[in-house]
Formats: structure tokens, sequence, C-alpha cells
């Protein structure tokens, strides 16, 4: 392996000055433009390969951050993670990606990885609003899309009770009295907070709430599917309404209810292409990736210089018939 004594036995110079040159670091440093060329151009020519792991443990900073996601088939979470590696490749920060697949186990286990290989920050979406994150110690942290109650962690979050009691609400509008809720674990902060609001719209209307409108652990299509047919023909639930925690089930929503003849309003959340074939048909809220993700990346990397981070709510967007109905004066 090329080192920097090698570079600066081969020029003729110090290493002290190899070393200032290769590290960037020339303020105050009065190098001619041509012994900065030629340093680097020799140490490409040689294929000097820097040491981030010695110097990451000299400087104690490794320009590495994670992102801990619940899901990674989850389109909505795939596209955050794109958007916080591009911010974080604008600051010269590598990306280490890790899944928890909704295991509070397992996120326990990728934080303490996280904590031994000395990344910078890490950004995530706990498992659970009320188990998640209990040992942070030594570590940097900003949440996304969920939050742990009682912690004082930044976050960056929806404002997913209040656009759920809108939808809620223009269900009503619609004529239903009796819609039921698809929703994924019963300990996402999200889910509790969207069931507040589902919850709120109804018993404000007068229409009553019962907890079997509420269907928890639906997951993939295939769980949708027999949670509606399972609620129907062995349950006897009736609903005239389908409110969906993620429009990554829909599919067996729509196959179940075409099996049992029935035509309920739909509303499900985030935007993505399978979402997009049903907008004539649904109520849709989403919200902002980019700015979610890009403020994310931009809380961490205040905590990383020592600063102070912010966390923040931000507003749905909810359209109807391919019209937005909220906030009113868009589109």
């Amino acid at each position: 392996m090329v080192t920097m004594k090698d570079i600066a036995k081969k020029l003729n110079i110090s290493r002290c000055t190899v070393s200032n040159i290769l590290n960037g670091k020339l303020e105050n440093k009065s190098y001619k433009k041509e012994t900065i060329d030629l340093v680097l151009a020799t140490a490409d020519e040689m294929g000097y390969v820097s040491n981030t792991i010695a110097q990451s443990l000299k400087t104690g900073v490794t320009k590495t951050i994670a992102v801990v996601v619940p899901d990674f088939a989850n389109p909505y979470y795939i596209n955050i993670v794109k958007e916080i590696e591009q911010a974080a490749a604008e600051d010269d920060y590598n990306l280490i990606i890790c899944i928890a697949e909704e295991k509070l186990e397992k996120e326990n286990k990728i934080l303490t990885m996280l904590r031994s290989k000395m990344v910078d920050g890490i950004i995530i979406s706990p498992i659970s609003y009320t188990e998640s994150l209990k040992d942070i110690r030594g570590l940097k942290i900003v949440c996304f899309d969920r939050k742990v109650e009682g912690k004082e962690i930044p976050y960056i979050i929806s404002d997913n009770e209040k656009a759920t009691q809108r939808m809620t609400e223009c269900m009503i509008k619609r004529g239903v009295k009796k819609p039921i809720y698809i929703a994924t674990s019963d300990q996402d902060y999200t889910i509790c907070y969207r069931i507040r609001g589902f919850r709120h719209a109804l018993e404000a209307a007068g229409c009553g709430f019962e907890e079997r409108q509420i269907c928890y652990h639906i997951y993939n299509e295939r769980q949708a599917y027999d949670c509606i047919l399972r609620l129907v023909r062995e349950q006897g639930v009736f609903f005239d309404g389908i409110i969906l925690s993620t429009n990554y089930v829909l599919y067996g929503v729509k196959q179940a209810l075409q099996e049992l003849h029935f035509d309920v309003p739909l509303g499900g959340f985030d935007d993505f292409a399978g979402s997009n074939l049903e907008k004539n048909r649904m109520l849709i809220a989403s919200w902002p990736e980019k700015e979610i993700a890009r403020m994310a990346y931009k809380q961490l990397s205040c905590l990383i210089h020592n600063k102070k981070a912010k966390s923040m709510v931000i507003p749905h967007v909810m359209w109807e018939d391919s019209e937005t109905i909220f906030p009113e004066n868009s589109g």
C-alpha cells in the first residue's frame, strides 16, 4: 500500500507537506500551485488511497452517517433514503443503510453495531414510539417520519393526525358512516397518531368508534386481502369506507372488494406508482419527501457540528379526483 511517506520520498519533499495537500489543509499555507498539482498527480499515479479509518481515529470524524428504516419494501422509505444520500454526498459524506424489518430487537442490534462503527450520526425512523432508542449514549440522532415520546431527540415528522382527521371528514361528507382503518404496527408512532385523527373525526361527527374498525399488522397485499375477506365473511363487520395506512397494500384491498362486489370510498397515504392509478377514486394524503429527507439531514448536520437541532412537523397535501383539496390555495 502506497503511503504519504512514499510520495514524499519520490518528490523529495516533507511528509507534512504531502499530508496537508492530500487532506486539503491549505489554509494559511504558502504552497505553490505547481507543488499542489504535482503532489495530487503523483498520488494518483502511484495509486495512493486515503486511510479513512486511521484518519477517523485521529480526528474523531468518519464522514459517514447511517440511515435506519423499518422497511425497505415501502417506496416512501426508498425515496427518503435516496434524497438523504444525495444531500450527504454534497457534503462528501458516505451513507450506511440499515433495515430493521419492523423488529425492535433488530433495531437495537443495528444501533449497537453503528456505535462500534463510529458513524458521525444517525437518521432513524424508529420502530416503537415507546420502546425504541432506550440507550443512545454517545450517538447523535435525528428521527424522521416517527418519533419516540418522552425523548429529547430532534425529529422531522408529518402532521399525521390532522391529515387523517381531514381525510375521514371528507369521507363522512361523502356519506360514509362506518369506515375501517387498515394499519401496520400498533407500536408505530405514525399509525398511533393517524388513528387518533380517524377516531376524533368519527366521534366529532356522531358516527361513533369501535376498536374493531382498526385492523393491525397488515404489511402486504396478501394480508390486506385476507383481512377484508375475514372481516366480512367471518366477523360480520359492516363498513362503507376504507383508509389504508400505506397504499402499498392497495391492490390486495381492491382484489378483496372486487370479490365481495363491494364499492366503497378509499383513502390512503403517500403517492407512488400504484396510487397514481387510483387518484380518480381515492383520497390521497402525501408529504414532500425531498423536504423531509433534506431537513432530517440538515438537523443531523447541526448535531454533528455541535449546533442545536430543531424538530419540525411537515404539513400534508391532499387531493381528490386529481385535484388538490388541501392546502385550499394549492394547484
